[in-house]
C-alpha cells in the first residue's frame, strides 16, 4: 500500500479568508499560449480573437516560456522559464515584467489566488536521493514563500477555485512492483483551505494531471489516460461524475476553460505536432482553434483564457 502523509501548514485557516479578497469589476478578456518561434517557446497575449497577437517577455532570460496564467483581472501573466524561475509581466504591449526572486529557479507552474495579489506554485528539490517537491504560496505581494502542502512524492500543478476555497493539485508517486516493473501515478487531490482537510479527488492507477477549476468551483477538467491515451474528462469536486470530453488521435492536455465555460481548450500532440483545439462541453464536439494571422502557422500550446 502507498502510504501518504499530508502536513498542513499552520496558515492554512487563514488561507481562505485572505483569498475572499474582491476582485477588482475592471476585467479584461484574453488568451496567452505558448508558440514555437525560431525553436524557443515564445509567450503570446490576444486581448481576443481579432487582434493581433502581442509577444510578452522578450526582454526576460533565455529559455522556453510555460505554464502561462492570467492574473484574475486579465492585466497581467505570470509564468516559468526553463531553468530561471518565475516571472509576471503585464499583458500590454512593452508591459513591465518582474523576477520573483523569492521563489528561487526551481518554481514552476504557477497559478493565481482569487484576489491577483499572491501565487500558489509548485517548488522541486532534486538531490542525490531523487525528486520531491512541495506546493507553497507566496505573502507580502510575492515578497516572502511559505510551504502550503507537503506530501511525500512529486506535487505539481496547483490550482485554486475562484471563490478561494479549494486547492487542486497532482500527486506523483514511482511505484516498483516485483516481476512487474516501474509504474508511474498521478493522482488528483483537493484541499479544503478553510479547514485544510486534503483528500484523494479520484481514484484509480491513472495518470491524471493538469486540472482546471470551473469558474464555479464545482467541477473541473483534467488530462488523463484513463482510456488509454491522453484525452480531456470532466470531473464534479465531489468525485460523482467522471465524464470523457474528447477522443480520437492525438495526446489531449493542458485543458482550460472558456470564459462561458461552454467550451474547454487543450493542447493536442498529433504527428509531431502541437496545437490548440475547442471541445464543447455538452456536445463533445471538437475542432481547431483558429488562430488569425501567423500564429496559424506556428505550434501552439498551454492555453490560458479569461
Amino acid at each position: 500500500m502507498n502510504m501518504r502523509s499530508v502536513k498542513r501548514n499552520g496558515w492554512c485557516r487563514g488561507l481562505a479568508g485572505l483569498l475572499a479578497i474582491v476582485v477588482s469589476s475592471s476585467v479584461h478578456a484574453g488568451m496567452v499560449y505558448t508558440a514555437l518561434d525560431d525553436g524557443a517557446w515564445a509567450l503570446f497575449y490576444r486581448a481576443d480573437m481579432t487582434r493581433d497577437a502581442v509577444r510578452i517577455g522578450d526582454a526576460l532570460p533565455a529559455g522556453d516560456r510555460g505554464a502561462a496564467r492570467l492574473s484574475p483581472d486579465g492585466t497581467r501573466v505570470a509564468f516559468e522559464i526553463t531553468g530561471a524561475g518565475v516571472f509576471v509581466c503585464a499583458v500590454s504591449p512593452g508591459g513591465a515584467c518582474a523576477h520573483l526572486a523569492a521563489l528561487s529557479a526551481s518554481a514552476v507552474r504557477p497559478s493565481w489566488l482569487p484576489g491577483g495579489r499572491e501565487l500558489v506554485f509548485a517548488r522541486f528539490d532534486t538531490s542525490a536521493t531523487g525528486e520531491d517537491s512541495t506546493i507553497a504560496v507566496t505573502r507580502r505581494d510575492m515578497q516572502a514563500v511559505e510551504p502550503l502542502i507537503t506530501m511525500t512524492g512529486v506535487q505539481d500543478d496547483p490550482q485554486v477555485s475562484a471563490d478561494g476555497r479549494w486547492l487542486l493539485f497532482t500527486s506523483g508517486v514511482t511505484i516498483g512492483l516485483q516481476r512487474a516493473g516501474v509504474q508511474v501515478v498521478q493522482q488528483l487531490w483537493i484541499t479544503d483551505l478553510r479547514t485544510g482537510v486534503t483528500r484523494l479527488a479520484l481514484p484509480g492507477s491513472a495518470r491524471d494531471m493538469h486540472a482546471r477549476w470551473a469558474p464555479d468551483g464545482e467541477r473541473f477538467v483534467f488530462a488523463s489516460d484513463r482510456s488509454g491515451g491522453f484525452e480531456i474528462w470532466l470531473a464534479d469536486r465531489n468525485g460523482g461524475e467522471v465524464r470523457q470530453l474528447t477522443s480520437g488521435p492525438g495526446s489531449k492536455t493542458w485543458p482550460t476553460w472558456s470564459p462561458d465555460a461552454a467550451e474547454v481548450v487543450f493542447t493536442r500532440a498529433l504527428d509531431g505536432q502541437l496545437s490548440l483545439w475547442r471541445v464543447g462541453v455538452e456536445d463533445g464536439a471538437m475542432q481547431p482553434l483558429a488562430m488569425p494571422g501567423a500564429g496559424e502557422k506556428r505550434q501552439l500550446r498551454d492555453a490560458d483564457w479569461r
